[in-house]
């Protein structure tokens, strides 16, 4: 079970991390951001694969807190799909994993 988990955690965080060094290369912020999404989305897809569902709704859960909490202590950590790209009213990116 931990295999899976760490697999769709290496996916949305590398996702996050190819994301914000697109964006520090200066590749449009609506650019990167979508290469968070679609990681975010593949590992979202892979979660409900390979886990129960149970354990993929958690995960969501925990992303989008750890998304949450990035936002309020350091928002320049994702700033290729918010942080410094967006303002910090803007909470599209942590609703997306929450809503999942």
């Amino acid at each position: 079970m931990l295999g899976p988990m760490v697999l769709v955690a290496g996916i949305a965080l590398a996702g996050l991390w190819v994301s914000n060094f697109a964006f520090d290369r200066g590749v449009p912020h609506y650019v990167s951001r979508k290469i968070g999404h679609g990681t975010g989305g593949l590992a979202f897809l892979f979660s409900f694969m390979f886990l129960s569902s149970t354990w993929a709704i958690a995960l969501a859960a925990v992303f989008g807190t750890v998304l949450y909490l990035a936002r309020l202590v350091r928002p320049t950590t994702f700033r290729g799909v918010g942080g410094t790209g967006r303002t910090n009213s803007v909470m599209a990116e942590i609703w997306f994993a929450w809503v999942a």
